[in-house]
């Protein structure tokens, strides 16, 4: 009988206390899921971080699947500042793009709220702010900081990926659906996809590479960054694919 009162206290204790040990510890908010409820993994740029571009996206990566229709302009913002929300399901990702470069060697605070919930309906436990400094106008052109494959790679797997990562984040109205192209004799037919969290923009073929066929990738002219740099000249590498993979028969007849 004593019991029961020291229990119903105790969990009103908790909900008066836990509340204000949040709002005076922001990084508890990186600890993950409080029960069923989402928590956070990451934000990019991280607290207090400085020297961020000021056209740099704001990304935030939750622990779990997030509903979509809870990720808005009010419950992800960047204060003093305009931008667009969206949520990428294959990263958990949220993420505010400017809708202009942010003024430079300001600082920011950028915020989500409790609104936000999960598919389930399980709403983030806590509201999350955090800070970042600008750096001046971006001057840095758009360049190409890796290709997979790599240029005159052999024995590549069928089932690899074709991409490119560029050395800062683009716009993503700015590719075209031939802006990657991948060809052996005839152009291969696919898709392309654009993920701001590593900066990469990937080709999905239609159908599997072809075993020991060489191919080639060009990336056209044209795509820009945030602040509207382009990227002037055109770049092309091949890469050949692997072999068949033996039968154990002929292995070990």
């Amino acid at each position: 009988m004593i019991d029961r009162p020291c229990r119903i206290i105790s969990k009103f204790l908790y909900a008066l206390i836990f509340p204000a040990m949040i709002a005076s510890f922001p990084a508890a908010a990186a600890i993950g899921p409080i029960g069923e409820a989402p928590g956070i993994v990451r934000t990019v740029p991280g607290e207090n971080e400085s020297e961020v571009a000021p056209t740099t996206p704001i990304i935030v990566e939750f622990t779990k699947q997030i509903d979509p229709r809870t990720v808005t302009a009010k419950t992800f913002r960047v204060e003093g500042a305009e931008g667009v929300v969206h949520y990428d399901p294959g990263t958990k990702s949220a993420t505010w793009s400017p809708t202009r470069p942010l003024e430079p060697w300001k600082q920011y605070q950028a915020a989500v709220t409790g609104d936000i919930a999960d598919l389930e309906g399980h709403p983030l436990p806590f509201s999350y702010r955090w800070t970042f400094t600008t750096r001046s106008a971006e001057e840095t052109l758009l360049n190409i900081q890796q290709t997979t494959p790599t240029d005159n790679a052999t024995h590549v797997p069928v089932a690899t990926l074709i991409s490119v990562t560029f050395n800062k984040p683009i716009e993503p109205t700015s590719l075209k659906p031939d802006s990657l192209v991948v060809v052996d004799e005839e152009k291969l037919e696919g898709i392309i996809a654009y993920e701001p969290v590593t900066q990469t923009v990937t080709f999905l073929p239609k159908s599997p590479l072809a075993y020991e066929e060489r191919y080639t990738v060009i990336l056209k002219e044209g795509i820009e960054d945030r602040a509207g740099n382009r990227l002037l000249t055109a770049e092309s590498w091949s890469f050949t694919t692997e072999g068949p993979t033996m039968p154990l028969s002929q292995i070990h007849p």
